[in-house]
């Protein structure tokens, strides 16, 4: 087998692709591979951005103009030049233009709270797929082991019937002992190969591909105190945090419409020259 991680795809059309995963691989795959998770990402670029073209607003705006101009006329043929400079800058706007950068830089947190949502609920997800893999791939194990030995006692009653050792009900009982194991073993198996898909549904893995995962299932003791599960489970409430968020960035807004209809006061310079070039 390749080693834990690694991809291993066969050159033959006919063999399968076969993916040998541990948890890491699984969650970093899925996180590679998440059009709504590198989405969120892209809004957070575009977000910070929006901080940028905020943050401009508080500097003069500068435009610097440059013409020239040919014809002719009753002295002859001339060119003309021109050169324009304005200056613009803001000095009283009722808080509008402060108010839209807090805005912004809020809207980058709300962006990242968004992501870490999503990034959260797409591991705990992968999580839950791989160790119900993991959980059904170990009763399946189990339940052939314990197929193999209703075999054996079947055999064992077969032989015993033959030699008229046993009775026929010993024997009938053998039989629907094993049915009954039989039956629970495909039943392990069909888990299996459903937890299998589920997988790699996440992982957006072909269907006709293998999947084979690594993994150490030992319990380990976690000592907490209920104090400590509240805040743990308070920090990791995104949704909450987003909500402040959201009412923060709404009051900003009610203050940059009521901004709108106070006077703006800003000074303005232009400079132009014009003249005939020699």
């Amino acid at each position: 087998l390749a080693p834990s991680g690694v991809i291993s795809i066969y050159e033959d059309e006919a063999e399968k692709s076969v993916y040998i995963l541990t948890l890491k691989d699984a969650i970093e795959m899925a996180i590679r591979k998440s059009e709504p998770l590198n989405f969120s990402l892209r809004q957070i670029e575009i977000a910070k951005m929006k901080i940028i073209e905020a943050w401009r607003s508080f500097f003069p705006t500068v435009s610097l103009s440059y013409n020239n101009s040919y014809g002719t006329s009753g002295a002859g043929r001339y060119e003309g030049k021109s050169k324009e400079i304005n200056l613009s800058q803001t000095l009283f706007a009722g808080g509008r233009i402060l108010n839209a950068y807090k805005q912004a830089r809020l809207n980058v947190e709300l962006a990242e709270l968004n992501e870490k949502e999503l990034k959260a609920s797409l591991v705990t997800s992968v999580k839950e797929s791989f160790y119900n893999v993991a959980l059904y791939e170990m009763n399946r194990d189990i339940q052939e082991d314990v197929l193999e030995e209703a075999k054996e006692i079947y055999e064992v009653e077969k032989k015993l019937l033959s030699l008229e050792i046993n009775t026929q009900l010993d024997y009938l009982n053998a039989i629907s002992g094993y049915n009954t194991i039989k039956f629970t073993a495909m039943s392990a198996d069909k888990d299996l190969v459903l937890a299998l898909l589920a997988l790699k549904n996440i992982l957006h893995l072909p269907i006709d591909s293998g999947v084979k995962i690594v993994y150490d299932l030992k319990l380990k003791k976690i000592e907490i105190d209920l104090n400590e599960c509240i805040r743990m489970a308070l920090e990791s409430r995104v949704d909450l945090k987003t909500g402040e968020l959201n009412l923060e960035i709404a009051e900003l807004q009610k203050k940059i419409l009521l901004a709108q209809e106070r006077p703006t006061i800003s000074f303005d310079w232009n400079y132009q020259r014009k003249g005939e070039a020699p």
